[in-house]
């Protein structure tokens, strides 16, 4: 045992079962009371989560019983051991330590049903143990049980911000308008808004297709002086893709409401990188958007940027998607010409796939024959995209030697979508010698 008292200048040491003795000490000097005050003495509000995130928690022993007293006059135990309670223990953990391990290992294995058994199988569960249900079930995104876990933490008075956070997760998933909810009542309970909680929130709402309510939420956000990050940024970028069936009612996403959270960016911040320009032209891809997709490419290397092979990949296919073939073959051209990125086969294949789509059979030809000169392996998607081509300009002839060379090969066989191209060819340009083939084929490989 070691105990020191600084005001009395003087150590109590023990050793074994000996008797203590008292050993002076000389006068403290400043660091050591600097350090003494640091580490024994609460800093800021209980309620500010800024502050405990930048120092540690060290309880001083008084505030360890008020704490445990105040607990235990709501009914729930607090998870803080006393002395009196290590020594009658024999010096082992406790049993609300070992259950609420237990809850955490259930919920991280994805078995949180077990945890909820465990949990109800607890007479009175301390703050650890409700706490510990309240971490599994955000994990596992049940939301019924981690709303049960907070209002019991609210009602013994023992709820933090921590805790919100945890509920909010749970419900972000599936339930995005509940979680913005939870962020105003932690507000109202007297918490801040935190990075995670509000950042959760705010990615919730866009992956969920709620755009307004996501600009809604970056206003209030900016009148408490708060900013979403670049990731939330671009968590609502992508979400801008979506079509019309994945938008809620008055959201509009596409292209300009991209091209407006990049303004928004470059305004207020932070400032964009290269991921965000190569989401906002993968938007303009789904939308056929070719003039606003070369602006953000143009802009992106303006501002120094270098565009990598997704820059690249996100430019070539929005131009080939609105039907610019020989647009996207002069960029692909300037690509080869500037250097540093090489085509790998995802350019080859969206070359390929959007001159086939067009009917440019002999584009087509010649990006096949490059990628076979590059050395890059054709899959799936490659080799459909080939005889998508050759359907398109209905030469079934072509498109039946693709097929052949898909059976052949030891590395990619036909699937599913080749077979059928070939056959609805066939069919289409009414030579019946071509259809049974293809059926017969797509039978032998069990290929429905």
């Amino acid at each position: 045992m070691l105990r020191v008292n600084l005001l009395g200048r003087y150590v109590v040491k023990s050793t074994g079962s000996g008797a203590p003795t008292r050993v002076a000490l000389s006068p403290p000097t400043r660091t050591a009371w600097a350090f003494f005050v640091r580490r024994h003495t609460f800093s800021g509000d209980a309620r500010n989560p800024g502050a405990a995130a930048r120092e540690p928690l060290h309880r001083h022993p008084h505030q360890v019983t008020v704490l445990q007293r105040a607990s235990h006059e709501h009914g729930i135990a607090s998870h803080s051991t006393t002395r009196q309670q290590h020594i009658t223990r024999g010096g082992k953990t406790s049993p609300s330590s070992s259950s609420a391990r237990s809850i955490h290992a259930l919920g991280r294995r994805k078995k949180w049903n077990d945890a909820l058994q465990i949990f109800r199988s607890i007479e009175e569960p301390t703050a650890l143990e409700v706490r510990a249900l309240l971490g599994t079930m955000a994990y596992n995104h049940q939301p019924q049980h981690a709303m049960i876990a907070l209002r019991q933490l609210q009602g013994s008075g023992a709820v933090t911000f921590h805790d919100y956070e945890l509920a909010i997760h749970a419900h972000a998933k599936e339930l995005p308008l509940v979680a913005l909810e939870l962020l105003h009542k932690m507000e109202r309970e007297g918490f801040g808004w935190t990075l995670r909680a509000r950042g959760t929130v705010l990615q919730a709402l866009g992956k969920d297709g709620r755009l307004n309510a996501a600009l809604h939420l970056i206003d209030e956000m900016e009148q408490r002086n708060f900013s979403p990050t670049d990731l939330d940024y671009l968590v609502l970028i992508v979400a801008c893709a979506r079509g019309k069936s994945g938008m809620r009612a008055g959201d509009r996403g596409g292209s300009e409401q991209a091209l407006e959270f990049l303004q928004r960016m470059q305004d207020k911040g932070p400032v964009p990188d290269i991921r965000h320009y190569n989401a906002a032209m993968k938007v303009c891809v789904t939308k056929g958007d070719s003039a606003k997709a070369i602006s953000m490419f143009q802009s992106a290397r303006d501002q120094g940027m270098q565009p990598n092979i997704r820059s690249w990949g996100a430019l070539l296919d929005a131009i080939g998607k609105a039907g610019q073939v020989a647009e996207m073959m002069a960029w692909y051209g300037e690509m080869l010409a500037i250097g540093g990125v090489l085509p790998d086969l995802v350019i080859m294949t969206t070359l390929l796939d959007n001159a086939g789509k067009a009917g440019e059979v002999r584009i087509a030809e010649g990006i096949w024959s490059e990628t076979r000169d590059r050395q890059l392996a054709p899959n799936n998607r490659t080799y459909n995209a080939l005889i998508n081509c050759y359907a398109t300009a209905r030469q079934p002839d072509k498109a039946e030697g693709v097929l052949a060379e898909m059976v052949q090969s030891a590395a990619v066989k036909p699937d599913a979508i080749s077979f059928n191209r070939c056959v609805k060819l066939c069919m289409a340009v009414h030579l019946t010698a071509y259809g049974p083939i293809a059926v017969q084929e797509q039978r032998s490989h069990f290929i429905c």
